[in-house]
């Protein structure tokens, strides 16, 4: 993206609403697939590092007509670079989905890192069913090669488990997780970083369950190996101070919770650069510690550089819908609850599309969208959206999940504003004991509400 007549040509092609194609020469394309293998990180980070504003051209006015059409346009500079980096995208997967079809069925080491490669490749543009699909061969694969006792199989098995965490599947997460660890353990030792890494996976799945004191228990011990064995700075440190700082913040410890959240954003602006994914996740959370502790003027715009750098490097990914949606409650706090439903319908239509529509983080967009319209007053266009979440979380998380219990809280709430009494006792005698203090608690509420 150096020369500002390519930059031109691809203005003119998204003006015409013209379809963009990618193409490497062979030789090139070989380079990109071993790059793959070998360095999947840095095409992530050259990814990020992808400007539309960085061409150049030997005529300065040459770059001042073409930067003036775009900046003029709808979407301007910001909508350019984001559809250059999405089609980029799909080229990668293309390529990568081109080179696995080509595999034989005769297992080798070359074919099973590839189809990890790829896995993971579409594991970070949050295609998670596809990437399931592709470790899971590559594990067949690795095991065949090596036997069931081999770092390359526990970085399979790791892989595996955080996929399926990302999916909401977090007892079958833990189960290969272990698998991942003791095969580490075994064959690297107690403190290699390949074992620390697994262990913040863990940290993900417990925290995910509610398990805070399991969480920073493997957290810590992660840290220390980090520390030992790559240094103060490195990123992985990084992701031990992010998840750390998210267990206290969960906990409400937020004091805690500040001093490493801005470690950890430190780390990853010096060693990621300033518009990396990561850096837009922890200025994410930062933001959200910031406004807990009532500093709205501050949080606010961390908020929105978050939201802002994860369009542009990420496209429609669920860390995108994530951004949206802690925007919309930025709005929701401030009570202008139609901005705040525009930012979560578009994390929701990003959610359904990346995640899937019975995933449990839909299942939460859905209750949000929920609550915002009960709070304007519209409770029959509410209640199909938390019955959705009830119905998502039932099947995704068990009975006895406590997010159940707000799902089930909230149509009772829907169903009583709407003079429906003897739905409303059905839901109260399927619920536990806690739940049904909770929503006499909110009859009364409304009633006190309604005079």
């Amino acid at each position: 993206m150096t020369r500002v007549w390519c930059l031109w040509e691809l203005y003119c092609a998204v003006k015409h609403k013209l379809e963009i194609q990618f193409r490497f020469p062979k030789r090139q394309e070989k380079l990109f697939l071993s790059a793959l293998v070998n360095d999947f990180d840095e095409i992530m980070t050259k990814m990020c590092q992808v400007d539309v504003e960085k061409a150049q051209t030997c005529d300065p006015r040459d770059l001042e007509m073409i930067f003036a059409s775009i900046r003029e346009s709808e979407g301007g500079m910001e909508q350019l670079n984001k559809i250059v980096l999405d089609s980029m995208r799909e080229w990668f997967v293309t390529l990568g989905l081109q080179a696995v079809a080509h595999i034989g069925t005769e297992p080798t080491e070359s074919s099973a890192r590839l189809l990890h490669q790829v896995a993971l490749l579409l594991k970070s543009q949050g295609k998670y069913g596809h990437a399931l699909d592709l470790i899971k061969r590559a594990l067949k694969m690795f095991e065949r090669c090596f036997g069931m006792d081999h770092p390359s199989v526990a970085a399979c098995l790791g892989h595996l488990a955080e996929v399926l965490k990302l999916q909401g599947k977090y007892d079958d997460s833990l189960k290969f997780a272990q698998q991942s660890l003791d095969i580490l353990e075994r064959t690297l030792g107690p403190v290699h970083p390949d074992v620390a890494v697994c262990l913040n996976n863990f940290a993900e799945v417990f925290i995910s369950q509610y398990k805070y004191n399991d969480a920073s228990r493997v957290i810590l011990r992660s840290l220390n190996i980090f520390e030992r064995t790559l240094g103060p700075d490195h990123p992985q440190v990084a992701t031990c101070l992010y998840n750390l700082a998210e267990v206290s913040n969960l906990q409400d410890k937020y004091e805690d919770a500040l001093p490493l959240i801005q470690r950890s954003l430190h780390i990853r602006e010096r060693s990621l650069g300033c518009t990396h994914p990561d850096v837009a996740t922890t200025l994410n959370r930062y933001a959200a510690l910031l406004w807990q502790q009532g500093k709205h003027d501050k949080a606010g715009p961390l908020f929105k550089r978050s939201l802002n750098i994860q369009v542009r490097e990420l496209g429609d990914h669920p860390h995108v819908a994530t951004a949206l949606t802690d925007v919309a409650g930025l709005y929701k706090r401030q009570y202008d609850y139609d901005e705040a439903l525009t930012f979560a319908r578009r994390s929701l239509t990003i959610q359904e599309r990346t995640l899937g529509c019975d995933h449990p983080d839909v299942a939460t967009t859905l209750n949000n969208i929920a609550f915002m319209l009960h709070s304007q007053g519209k409770c029959d266009e509410a209640d199909p959206f938390s019955r959705r979440a009830f119905a998502i979380r039932k099947k995704a998380l068990g009975s006895d999940h406590p997010d159940l219990a707000v799902s089930r809280h909230n149509t009772a709430v829907l169903l009583y504003q709407q003079v429906e009494f003897p739905r409303l006792c059905d839901r109260m005698r399927c619920g536990c004991a806690t739940e049904h203090f909770s929503l006499l608690f909110m009859i009364d509420r409304v009633t006190a509400c309604k005079g």
